[in-house]
């Protein structure tokens, strides 16, 4: 091919592609049809960063260049998503609007504002995008009213949920206390909400200054003065969300006092508790004061060990209620202690049993809740090898499918009754309830009566039916008994159980209430 001819081929090559150029510059771009640039959106927050904003958000942009073509307003929509929503130019009749909201062709500069209200529960979890599509008709290529694809801005990272938090005074164990005799106290955080720094006072005003977030801290009291002792604290985020206060107290004692200062008996537990002078070895004489029995004429708790010329006693609970403890020094010089408030409770009681094959003479001090006292909850996986239930009064037996008789038996363990296991094989039975006061009155008929011992500690015979001995003609163990001759009492029963059924025979109808243990 000669020069020239190469020449002409270049200049054919260069027109089409001009042409090409040209004829692409002046149609829609189907595309990018007249898109918001994303370069032309401002907003009042900062794109990507952690802000705390209390305000109303506004986004602005430009409007875009529409040459002959028809601005008729933007659809937006705000979700969590980067990903577009209308990913192309396209007819607006194949566009469904639904949960977009509009701005007008005729705002200016166009904008979008986002009501403070929604913005109050977002935290550092949350993110926002505000997507935008231009809405137009097009002139140009006359295809009607279209919508552009959408403009992703985002995110938004607002944060403006304050910490929510807790502080505990506790001992070196990490448990809470209500009292202690030192001046430095152990404390224990926990804060949600991306806490970053924490403020704490001993006064109940917030410090202008705080200290890193930590989920523990050794505070040294400035008021060393013997008394109630309030630690608050303050949780806030790396954006300024303040929590709530948050409070927790002590009793300061001084440094010679009564140790533990307060306690809980648990009368399921054997409610038993060392208490001592800590601070000196001096010797005390202890009294048991401000008694309060949760049921008139019980004796809340007595001293089992020490109590004169002690510096320690050891305390057994023997009814519910509340009483304090008074140590007077010996010597007739120093100060006299007094406790705080010490309760005597009862928590959930657990009965084991174990059953031979046949016969069992049983009862209970622990009473299941409704809901566990039909014979399939309560004999559990061992129901299969139960024969037959019986008091008293009435009876039920297991056909291996199915129990005929009085469904309720169990009921009747809140009245003080015995019952009657026949078993095809031993087995251990486990019962859990709420327990059964020693001292529940258990009614006694004119002649045999079938009762439950409801003490939960072995006890003499003689002391467990001392209330009832001027009616007593026998009382019979599955084993062992006792028999009134008139003048003394003969046979081989010395001590009653937890766990075992008896029968009893008095002369007169009455009431057999078991002492205090």
């Amino acid at each position: 091919m000669n020069t020239a001819n190469i020449w002409k081929e270049k200049v054919r090559k260069c027109s089409a592609f001009l042409i090409f150029l040209s004829l692409w510059l002046m149609a829609p771009a189907v595309w990018a049809a007249h898109e918001v640039n994303i370069g032309d959106i401002t907003a009042d927050v900062e794109l990507g960063k952690l802000t705390k904003w209390t305000d109303n958000l506004v986004v602005r942009w430009k409007t875009p260049t529409m040459g002959t073509d028809i601005l008729n307003g933007y659809l937006y929509k705000w979700n969590e998503s980067s990903a577009s929503l209308n990913e192309t130019d396209g007819l607006f009749a194949d566009f469904s609007a639904t949960g977009y909201g509009e701005v007008g062709a005729a705002v200016d500069p166009p904008n979008v504002v986002k009501d403070k209200a929604d913005l109050t529960n977002l935290d550092s979890g949350n993110v926002l995008y505000l997507h935008v599509i231009t809405s137009y008709l097009d002139v140009a290529n006359g295809t009607g009213a279209r919508v552009s694809a959408d403009t992703v801005y985002g995110p938004f990272l607002i944060d403006n949920k304050a910490p929510v938090g807790t502080v505990r005074i506790v001992d070196g164990a990490g448990n809470d206390i209500a009292t202690t005799s030192g001046t430095t106290l152990n404390l224990q955080f926990s804060a949600a909400k991306d806490p970053a720094t924490m403020y704490l006072s001993e006064t109940g005003n917030k410090p202008a200054t705080g200290a890193p977030y930590s989920t523990e801290a050794v505070w040294a009291l400035s008021d060393t003065t013997p008394g109630l002792k309030t630690i608050s604290a303050w949780f806030e985020d790396s954006v300024g969300n303040l929590s709530q206060i948050a409070t927790d107290s002590v009793t300061l004692l001084s440094s010679i006092s009564i140790s533990p200062n307060t306690a809980t008996l648990d009368l399921a537990a054997g409610a038993t508790q060392v208490f001592r002078v800590e601070g000196t070895d001096a010797a005390y004489t202890w009294t048991i004061i401000d008694a309060v029995p949760e049921k008139p004429g019980d004796t809340v708790a007595q001293i089992t060990v020490g109590g004169t010329a002690t510096n320690s006693v050891t305390v057994q609970g023997l009814a519910k209620g509340t009483f304090k403890l008074q140590a007077v020094p010996s010597s007739g010089t120093g100060d006299t202690l007094t406790s705080g408030t010490i309760t005597v409770a009862q928590s959930t009681r657990t009965n084991t049993i174990t059953l031979a094959t046949g016969w069992n003479w049983v009862s209970f001090n622990t009473l299941p809740a409704a809901a566990a006292r039909s014979f399939s909850a309560f004999f559990g996986s061992n129901e299969v090898l139960v024969q037959q239930v019986k008091t008293q009064t009435a009876s039920a037996t297991n056909t291996g499918s199915a129990w005929l008789g009085d469904a309720s038996l169990m009921d009747r363990i809140s009245q003080g009754a015995m019952f009657k296991i026949k078993v095809s094989n031993g087995f251990t039975l486990t019962v859990t309830g709420t327990p059964i006061e020693a001292s529940t009155p258990v009614t006694l008929n004119n002649g045999w009566t079938w009762i439950a011992f409801l003490p939960n500690t072995d006890m003499s015979w003689d002391n467990a039916v001392a209330g009832v001995m001027s009616k007593l003609v026998q009382i019979k163990s599955q084993t062992q008994s006792k028999t009134n001759t008139g003048s003394s009492f003969i046979g081989d029963l010395s001590t009653m159980f937890p766990g075992k059924g008896y029968v009893i025979k008095t002369n007169a109808v009455g009431s057999l209430i078991y002492p205090n243990q």
